[in-house]
């Protein structure tokens, strides 16, 4: 969410069940529940890239340009 966002506005979340913050599956912690997951999400964490100037993401498909 962002400040001053409308209450109205509904958020995008990811379907499953959030992990467990103390057993992260290897890789991403989000590949078990990414529709976009490769077989790079489920072996190595993706590292930090700038996207916008002040907005990280963590992500292969933004890292790799797939």
């Amino acid at each position: 969410p962002r400040l001053g966002m409308p209450k109205t506005q509904k958020l995008y979340t990811i379907p499953g069940i959030v992990p467990d913050p103390l057993n992260h599956p290897p890789g991403c912690k989000f590949h078990p529940r990414c529709p976009q997951a490769g077989e790079r999400c489920k072996e190595e964490e993706p590292p930090l890239t700038e996207v916008e100037d002040g907005h990280l993401v963590a992500c292969w498909l933004y890292h790799d340009g797939r």
